[in-house]
């Protein structure tokens, strides 16, 4: 058996003479085609074929000693008495037919969802023929195979102009410009909503979106920003809670059942909540709790839900033990806090005697410290945070536009803005920050300079340095006012206090630890990451539908991953919660 073009000519020959007998029985052939389907494979033919041996040049009167008409003969080859005419003549002329032509004139058009079938025809050269596209672009859809068979379905509309290549066995090549127009067959497909009502903050909404023509059923989708709580379904439901208020524009996508596609630019309109009236126990609940480190300018519409994950998430240091103990209905009276609009808004007044209110921090340096602090570092300024180091960051235009809300709900002012890109970049000019209060309770001594390295019976069992609870050891390392262990200075007050709180006959309950999937997300993830669009707003990579990480970050109850301890029970809840979204 010969290599390359003879071993290509003998895998054609196989089917043709296990599978054709009968059609060649009958089918009149020509000298040459006899030669090529059963002599070419191993033999050549003076300058006709030189690839094979021996020559069977002139070798015309050999045919009739080799074949018998009806019976098999040489290499089990059966020929009909024609077969041995024309081909005995044939060796001793080798004189070829027409040459190489492409016969194929035109081609039918077709419609979009139909399926497509023509087959390509030449003639002369020498067969087999081999096909191909060499320029030009075939209806989508539609593809064609080296027989020669264009097929497929016919998926947009056009008119597509191609040339087409047909090569013999002897390499000869002829090409042919074809042309196929596709048209829709029925109405086009094209999206009817024009426009969408307005929705309002915290207000369900839902509105479906609509389309005509085309071949039903339809498969919607988008692009763009939705608003914050509100998606579209595939049967083209746009529906949900609406979180932040503003004007959101979005591309609809329609995708019909024969994959033609339309689309259509769409905005919707979310108004703020209307205001509720703010009640005397609501204003108290900010002044006790919010007012030492926030004023409501800045945190406009903030939400319950929105501040119980700032405290879960100890956002700017609001994971206190005084915050984590506020009940949902307190986090709503703050809230309500928060709407402006009088009598809404607590202004500084209520808790200065001066008439004029200390001003919100503009200065970058309060900025960081009040928006950014919390999740990040900012390099020897700042070195505490798990969030990037934002030393010389040149992303804050990505986050922040003035007078629109931001990265993690932060509005601030084109002033405001300007002043935290000069902080970023020259942190070390600035002067030291002013220190938080110091906490004088007890227990919240015990949270910010103890519970790092000790326990504390029951409320605190997580320490490896020695459990504090009843300890009588606490005058021989402290002296009011005096720099002692660990370089920490506590008041009298302090002193008291702390000693009473180890004293306790019982110790206080820990606050709760968070068990759904969605809770421990919020508390030790949400500061860094972003999940899926149940939370867009981190810098760290988006943990959507990465629940299998955890197993790697988390073993039960060993410190694990930024030194986060979680029970069995809680890492499979995070990663079901992150597999969710």
């Amino acid at each position: 058996m010969k290599s390359g073009n003879k071993l290509i000519k003998a895998l054609w020959l196989l089917p043709v003479l296990l599978a054709l007998p009968a059609y060649f029985a009958s089918a009149a052939l020509t000298g040459q085609q006899v030669y090529d389907q059963y002599c070419a494979s191993c033999h050549k033919l003076g300058t006709y074929d030189s690839s094979g041996t021996p020559d069977l040049l002139g070798k015309g009167s050999a045919v009739s000693g080799k074949y018998t008409a009806g019976v098999s003969g040489h290499k089990g080859v059966t020929l009909t008495s024609s077969d041995i005419t024309v081909v005995s003549a044939f060796l001793n002329n080798p004189v070829t037919t027409a040459p190489l032509a492409i016969q194929t004139a035109s081609l039918p058009n077709g419609s979009v969802g139909t399926s497509y079938s023509q087959i390509l025809t030449a003639s002369g050269g020498r067969t087999p023929y081999t096909w191909a596209r060499s320029a030009g672009t075939l209806p989508t859809g539609l593809t064609l195979s080296s027989s020669g068979v264009i097929s497929g379905t016919l998926s947009a509309t056009g008119t597509f102009t191609f040339t087409a290549r047909v090569t013999d066995a002897a390499a000869a090549s002829t090409t042919k410009s074809l042309t196929i127009t596709v048209t829709s067959g029925t109405a086009a497909l094209s999206i009817t909503t024009s426009s969408l009502p307005d929705g309002t903050v915290g207000a369900a909404y839902s509105q479906t979106l609509a389309a005509t023509g085309g071949s039903t059923p339809y498969t919607w989708s988008s692009s763009g920003t939705l608003p914050p709580g509100i998606t579209v379904s595939t049967g083209g439901a746009l529906a949900g809670t609406p979180t932040a208020a503003g004007t959101y524009s979005f591309t609809a996508r329609a995708v019909d059942s024969k994959s033609v596609t339309a689309t259509r630019s769409l905005s919707l309109t979310i108004a703020a909540p209307p205001a509720t009236p703010m009640s005397t126990s609501d204003k108290n609940l900010f002044l006790t709790n919010c007012v030492v480190c926030h004023t409501p300018s800045g945190l406009e519409y903030r939400t319950a839900s929105q501040i119980q994950s700032a405290i879960r998430g100890n956002v700017g240091g609001m994971g206190t033990a005084q915050l984590t103990a506020l009940s949902s209905s307190s986090l709503e009276g703050i809230a309500r806090t928060l709407v402006p609009g009088t009598p809404q808004v607590v202004s500084c007044a209520t808790c200065h005697s001066s008439s004029t209110p200390s001003p919100t921090p503009t200065t970058g340096q309060g900025i960081y410290d009040s928006n950014c602090s919390g999740c990040h570092k900012l390099s020897s300024y700042d070195t505490s945070g798990s969030a990037p180091d934002l030393y010389r960051s040149t992303r804050i235009d990505s986050y922040y536009t003035a007078g629109t809300t931001g990265h993690q709900g932060f509005t601030m002012t084109a002033t405001d803005i300007s002043n935290l890109k000069t902080f970023l970049n020259n942190p070390t000019a600035a002067p030291a920050p002013a220190p938080t209060p110091t906490p004088t309770t007890g227990q919240a001594k015990y949270d910010s300079s103890c519970a790092s390295c000790h326990r504390m019976g029951t409320y605190d069992t997580s320490g490896t340095a020695p459990n504090l609870y009843q300890t009588t050891k606490v005058d021989s390392y402290y002296t009011a006012g005096v720099s002692g262990h660990k370089s920490i200075t506590l008041s009298s007050t302090e002193i008291a206090n702390l000693k009473s709180f180890f004293g306790a006959t019982t110790t206080p309950a820990p606050a709760p630890t968070p068990t759904t999937g969605q809770a421990v997300y919020d508390a030790n993830c949400a500061g860094c990451h972003r999940l899926g669009t149940y939370d867009t707003s981190g810098s760290a990579p988006n943990l959507s539908g990465d629940g299998s990480r955890m197993t790697e970050e988390y073993t039960a109850g060993i410190s694990g991953h930024k030194g986060i301890t979680l029970s069995a029970t809680e890492i499979n809840n995070l990663k079901t919660f992150l597999n969710s979204n």
